[in-house]
């Protein structure tokens, strides 16, 4: 079973549970924040599967002024 995934893998891996992301949104959402915890190794990048399946079953918003989104 897989645990850390690259960021092009955890893109795939949300868009199969339902969540279409692409890599560059998941790289932008590191940068300002908002996104899917991550790990760091060196240079490379990993989310963990725990982290994917907690963000994905988050609580839905039922409106923006709740805060928080996706």
């Amino acid at each position: 079973m897989k645990v850390l995934f690259t960021e092009a893998e955890a893109a795939e891996y949300l868009t199969e549970a339902g969540i279409k992301r692409e890599p560059k949104t998941l790289r932008k959402q590191r940068i300002v924040g908002g996104g899917i915890p991550f790990a760091r190794f060196g240079r490379d990048i990993r989310y963990r599967k725990r982290d994917l399946d907690a963000w994905i079953d988050a609580p839905v918003l039922q409106s923006t002024s709740d805060g928080g989104g996706r």
